[in-house]
């Protein structure tokens, strides 16, 4: 049986953790790898705890000043030794859950249908607030149901659940960088559908697949996508403004009311619950993670810590977009 890893990087994220991990362990990942960077929500100590259950594994990311928190954690994932151990690894932020059509949508089902590829191209599906004005803890799969209707130009983003064969030498949020020395001619990468990707792009010396984008006749959500709950509600989009993007330079603009990422994510279209045949298995992944008395404690300690947080942040006593 193959194995396949997800990696995460996260900064105050403490009420998505658990369901994004029990969710995940739902659809078979075998290893999920968290990397945390600055956090004030005591995220980085429940996912110490579930470390110390063998739950995940959890990196303490060290970021450079001037320097994106995210590429800084994936730049050294692929010395880990559970990435050295993996068949398959998909990169996803704790907003984006990969949610698989094929047979009981899990991760071997999707690769199932897939023999004989190096990567499988995973379109976006935004999910909006659900017209919710408040988080108030709870399932994000559950209560937000609400999507875009139909696949627009600005949904163009995908995630990629590529084979860890040698052929990719750099993770990113989006895509791998091929390896100098892959053979092109010998690369296939597909969408859901299992159409293969024209990378005759790539023969100019680029190692580059974020072009892939932009290939409007390959855009599909049959077979899998991923569901993007980018927004949720006003008051998580107010701490998202505090935390910032990681992106040097971009501060909190992104997450700001009315922003070009607030008008493309809040979508409440029509209502999409097929990742909710799911929820009994994260249920059983939850109950499991929280019967031990460090991860219960760890956790009601990180929600109480948000909270306080979320109270500083709402009441305008702390400046947006942190370093």
């Amino acid at each position: 049986m193959e194995r396949a890893t997800v990696i995460c990087s996260v900064k105050d994220e403490a009420p998505f953790l658990m369901e994004w991990i029990a969710y995940h362990k739902a659809i078979g990942f075998d290893d999920i790898i968290v990397a945390s960077n600055d956090c004030e929500d005591k995220s980085d100590v429940l996912l110490d705890a579930l470390c110390w259950e063998g739950i995940i594994s959890h990196r303490h990311n060290i970021v450079p000043p001037g320097h994106d928190a995210q590429y800084t954690a994936l730049k050294d994932m692929p010395n880990n030794p559970l990435v050295l151990m993996s068949d398959w690894i998909a990169c996803l932020d704790v907003d984006e859950y990969l949610n698989i059509e094929f047979g009981d949508g899990t991760v071997n089902c999707l690769l199932d249908q897939k023999n004989d590829v190096d990567a499988i191209v995973i379109l976006w599906r935004y999910f909006g607030s659900s017209n919710t004005e408040r988080w108030t803890h709870g399932s994000v799969l559950e209560r937000f149901v609400l999507s875009e209707s139909e696949i627009q130009p600005h949904n163009r983003y995908h995630k990629t659940l590529f084979r860890n064969n040698g052929k990719f030498l750099e993770m990113d949020a989006h895509y791998p960088r091929t390896h100098p020395k892959a053979d092109i001619s010998l690369t296939n990468i597909v969408n859901t559908e299992n159409r293969l990707y024209d990378l005759s792009f790539l023969e100019d010396g680029s190692r580059r697949l974020a072009p892939l984008h932009d290939v409007s006749d390959m855009w599909t959500w049959k077979g899998a996508c991923v569901n993007h709950y980018s927004v949720l509600t006003p008051d998580i989009l107010a701490m998202k403004r505090y935390r910032g993007d990681n992106v040097p330079g971009r501060g909190d603009q992104k997450y700001a009311p009315n922003s070009w990422y607030v008008r493309v994510g809040d979508k409440n279209d029509v209502e999409e619950r097929s990742i909710l045949r799911m929820i009994p298995g994260v249920r059983r992944w939850l109950a499991a993670m929280r019967s031990s008395p460090r991860i219960r404690d760890a956790e009601t300690a990180a929600l109480a810590a948000y909270d306080e947080l979320r109270a500083r942040v709402l009441a305008g006593n702390l400046p947006a977009g942190r370093p």
